[in-house]
């Protein structure tokens, strides 16, 4: 009976052994999916992480997980400073749980910023909230492409975006600040050895890489936000789980995301991606960088075969209808006209009935009707492409429709704006001065055609 009773527990105890290896293989395959694996040490760590880490041992994770309960409980009450303290403890108890370090900074960027009237303030917790996620989460997660994708949206959202009436302030800090590296808007400006330094070290872009995404895809101006946005996308290509330095696949967690943020990165610096700033008189225009096109078109393609999804072919249509319309608004009619062949050739389901001149007159007249609705962008591109159409015409002694591309753009830019009747409807969204757009596309024609602008009389 005895022998019985001992065989009995030994068989037990080995069931036991069985199911805590099965389940230790299951939550090991969870930590892994999750990036929460802490065999490797921190490296480079502060000494309170460091003796938390190896004190705590596999308490980190549970104690960890209370906490982000709590967070929970407490962003529902919207008690937004408790929260950031208890997301710092977390951090710094499982410095591999990459959400946190994404929900932190988000909570420092877009809740507690807004707390703030002023946009000095705002712009410290945004600027918190980048650093945290550059030089502290990327630190210890360096080949999650989520933490990428995550510091490029502040970038593209928080400081690009018309969401927060203080993003005009966001985006002339950062410009100032690149400007001042960079002694201009790219690096073949060659800073100084001290301002390389500050690249590194500071703003964390390493200026190899920088010049290796100009050569790619650009050349870019290095003092708008989507620029910096479209970098770090990009090296969340690279620092895929795996070999180092070599891109992930379809397959690698984040890496769709790193690839929708730069075909978004790419499209808005088509669209907006020339810029002239000046910091003494506060002025920020931004204007559509055609030469751009070749770039983005290449990468729509890449990124299409790659996924062969239905949501990156019908934005790539999207996209290209946009690029006709202003394509059209600069007078560059034949580059438009091939272009919108190619739609018609790629898109089966598009109306071929309608011809060229068609689609533009509808989009034309649409635009009219519904321009207060336009995104900025969109709505810059028509008034300086018109602007920029008179300039040229000017040129050409053709007075008269110079005259009248002139009344257009006026037209076109009056209707927006009156769309736009509260002072903070007007500073995250309106238009630049009619004066000042016109002399954006007389640089432009200078530049592009250089043809010989007669100087503006006074109207």
């Amino acid at each position: 009976m005895k022998n019985l009773a001992a065989i009995f527990l030994i068989l037990a105890a080995l069931l036991g052994l069985w199911g805590a290896a099965r389940l230790h293989e299951q939550l090991w395959d969870y930590r892994a999916r999750h990036q929460l694996l802490p065999a490797a040490p921190l490296e480079n760590a502060p000494p309170l992480m460091a003796f938390t880490t190896v004190a705590l041992g596999g308490f980190r994770g549970l104690i960890a997980d209370l906490l982000w309960l709590r967070i929970i409980r407490l962003q529902q009450e919207g008690r937004i400073f408790e929260i950031a303290q208890l997301a710092d403890w977390i951090t710094k108890l499982e410095p591999h749980f990459t959400t946190v370090w994404a929900f932190q900074a988000w909570n420092m960027a877009y809740n507690i910023s807004v707390l703030f009237p002023d946009a000095e303030n705002r712009w410290r917790w945004v600027n918190n909230g980048i650093r945290l996620l550059r030089d502290e989460g990327l630190r210890y997660n360096p080949r999650n492409p989520n933490l990428y994708k995550e510091l490029g949206w502040l970038y593209q959202h928080k400081i690009g975006y018309i969401m927060d009436s203080a993003h005009p302030f966001y985006r002339r800090k950062l410009a100032e600040t690149m400007q001042a590296v960079l002694h201009g808007a790219r690096l073949e400006n060659h800073p100084e050895d001290t301002d390389l330094q500050r690249l590194r070290e500071e703003l964390k872009l390493d200026p190899a890489f920088m010049r290796q995404l100009d050569a790619e895809y650009g050349p870019f101006d290095w003092r708008l936000p989507e620029t910096h946005a479209l970098y770090w996308a990009w090296l969340g290509r690279q620092a895929t789980p795996g070999t180092p330095g070599v891109p992930g696949t379809p397959d690698t967690p984040g890496v769709r995301s790193c690839d929708q943020m730069m075909l978004q990165c790419l499209s808005a610096a088509f669209r907006q991606g020339r810029l002239d700033f000046d910091p003494a008189t506060d002025l920020y225009v931004t204007t559509p960088r055609l030469d751009l096109l070749p770039q983005v078109m290449k990468t729509y393609e890449e990124v299409i075969a790659r996924y062969n999804e239905r949501f990156f072919r019908e934005i790539y249509a999207n996209f290209l209808g946009e690029a006709i319309i202003i394509l059209h608004s600069y007078g560059r009619v034949s580059q438009a006209r091939e272009i919108y062949q190619q739609v018609l050739r790629r898109y089966p389901d598009v109306d071929r009935t309608i011809s060229y001149d068609d689609f533009i007159s509808a989009n034309f007249a649409a635009m009219q009707k519904n321009a207060g609705d336009l995104p900025p962008p969109d709505a810059v591109a028509i008034v300086e492409g018109l602007l920029f159409q008179a300039c040229r015409r000017k040129a050409a002694g053709d007075l008269a429709d110079a005259t009248e591309d002139e009344r257009r753009a006026r037209a076109f830019r009056d209707i927006y704006m009156q769309a736009r009747a509260s002072e903070d409807h007007r500073l995250r969204t309106g238009l630049p001065e009619l004066d000042m757009l016109r002399r954006q596309a007389e640089r432009r024609a200078q530049e592009e055609t250089n043809a010989v602008i007669p100087e503006r009389t006074a109207r």
